[in-house]
């Protein structure tokens, strides 16, 4: 056997291993890889399923193109969902301000302070006093949260 009669059968060895490959891809939905293995096979592909495959590709890049556009839009509002949830959250665990004739009031929606460890208003401010504008704020906090 010369080199050449052993290339001849080979020839299309990679593109149709590929097709093969993209067909089983694409029947388990790993568009992904149906995408890779079909971008394996070269437009100038000239053996015997060159119509087959080329029709499957033109088929698969339209409902690709779909596929992409769709995961994108997912993934956006996913983003979006998320970005929610954490202003939701950072809503929740801030404080909510309400305006009155005197000035602006604090209500606070939790405690993240644990009041009930202090024994009076002082103690408490003195632990917490930088997340606090004064001392009269941080009273009113532990008044409006303690249980007693």
């Amino acid at each position: 056997m010369s080199y050449g009669e052993i290339e001849k059968p080979y020839k299309n060895t990679v593109p149709l291993y590929s097709y093969a490959l993209a067909r089983i891809n694409y029947e388990n939905k790993d568009m992904s890889m149906t995408k890779i293995c079909l971008d394996l096979i070269s437009n100038s592909y000239q053996g015997e399923l060159r119509k087959e495959i080329r029709e499957f590709k033109e088929a698969f890049n339209k409902e690709y193109d779909s596929y992409i556009m769709e995961k994108y839009l997912k993934e956006e509002q996913e983003k979006e969902e998320q970005k929610r949830e954490e202003q939701k959250n950072k809503g929740q665990a801030k404080s909510s301000y309400s305006s009155s004739t005197y000035g602006t009031k604090k209500t606070y929606n939790d405690d993240t302070y644990d009041v009930e460890d202090y024994y009076d208003a002082e103690d408490f401010y003195d632990d917490h006093y930088d997340d606090f504008y004064d001392y009269e704020e941080a009273e009113d906090y532990y008044n409006e949260n303690g249980s007693w």
